[in-house]
């Protein structure tokens, strides 16, 4: 009797140790996604950047804009812009699946859009998946026509033409200057731009 009561007061006298919430996973690959979606993702401050560029009926319809917003779980809320216009911003949310498939949900839609992909469906969010990573933490859009990408900082030799409206990934920046990969295709090349060669990018709330 003596030693079953033992026992059974051992198990009362068990403390609980509660276990830590688990802290959510903010984690979302860079690089380029299905239907010419551009991601950088900033592992230190966890800020996410993109860009879209699409295009329907032989290029007759456009869907362009960037977006920015902090990493905040599953779903992130976002501000999304057409570049170089702080005026129009539209607000929507960035819903993460995986650390390579996420979704989109604009609360409207931007000019052209409509005709290409419709973001503003909350049931129907648009879908996008990784195709190819790269070590960006940002994405930013080209703002001057004939931008030369350099070899490297400051050379007079350059490897590709950028055109006004080009997005591209960074992957360092140095001063005033951004280490780049330009997509064209299934090329990619890399190279040096300088930041003012680019639209920054709108506050966040």
């Amino acid at each position: 009797m003596g030693a079953i009561a033992l026992a059974g007061w051992a198990t009362l006298a068990t403390p609980v140790i509660a276990r830590p919430t688990p802290a959510p996973n903010l984690a979302l690959e860079s690089g380029s996604y299905s239907d010419n979606m551009l991601i950088g993702s900033d592992p230190a401050t966890h800020t996410v950047s993109g860009y879209y560029e699409a295009y329907a009926g032989q290029k007759q319809f456009g869907c362009i804009f960037a977006l920015t917003g902090k990493l905040r779980g599953r779903s992130t809320p976002i501000q999304t812009y057409f570049p170089g216009d702080r005026s129009h911003v539209i607000r929507g949310a960035l819903l993460k699946s995986t650390r390579r498939r996420f979704a989109i949900s604009l609360a409207a839609e931007h000019g052209g859009c409509w005709n290409v992909q419709h973001f503003s469906d909350a049931k129907q969010p648009v879908q996008f998946e990784l195709r190819a990573a790269y070590p960006w933490i940002s994405v930013a859009v080209v703002k001057r026509p004939g931008t030369y990408l350099l070899d490297s900082i400051g050379s007079g030799s350059g490897q590709a033409v950028l055109n006004k409206g080009d997005g591209v990934g960074v992957r360092a920046v140095r001063r005033q200057w951004l280490q780049v990969d330009f997509i064209s295709g299934r090329k990619r090349v890399t190279g040096w731009i300088r930041q003012s060669d680019v639209y920054s990018s709108p506050r966040r709330p």
